[in-house]
């Protein structure tokens, strides 16, 4: 599984809805509904979690579309690069951009590649998965959906 920064993995592109995803990865084997906020019952999200350690998330924010990619999978690539399960030193190395965004102590770090729209979850200095989010607009208000969507029909 090769990310491609800002447009998706494996054929899954941001911007995919739920039918079109299915379509090319499957019917998830589970599926988890979020109502994040008691004030905010509108908002919600839906997580499709595979068995390749694969986690799509949809809120209801950006019309249910596929909007963030998790994976836990070492087999996960960045620029050709394995990224679950190595060091953070290691993954320093291939990608000196790295930041170290926020630190929570014993339960983990979260390290992330500003430029490529990619975060690592590290915990005991090894990457346990991994996030990649779409493009925002200058002002972080507005997506901008791969080109590549065109091609899907939406």
């Amino acid at each position: 599984m090769d990310i491609q920064p800002y447009i998706g993995i494996n054929g899954l592109l941001f911007g995919m809805n739920m039918t079109q995803v299915r379509s090319i990865a499957g019917q998830p084997p589970h599926i988890d509904y979020f109502i994040p906020v008691q004030s905010n019952p509108e908002e919600r999200d839906v997580i499709w979690s595979y068995e390749n350690g694969l986690e799509l998330s949809f809120s209801s924010d950006d019309d249910f579309l596929l909007t963030t990619f998790t994976s836990s999978s070492r087999i996960i690539k960045l620029e050709n690069k394995l990224i679950v399960g190595r060091t953070i030193t290691e993954l320093q190395t291939d990608f000196p951009q790295l930041i170290l965004e926020e630190d929570f102590s014993e339960t983990g770090q979260n390290y992330e590649l500003t430029h490529l729209g990619v975060s690592f979850w590290a915990v005991d200095d090894v990457v346990c998965n991994v996030l990649f989010f779409p493009k925002y607009t200058s002002d972080g208000q507005s997506i901008i959906w791969p080109k590549e969507l065109n091609s899907y029909g939406t």
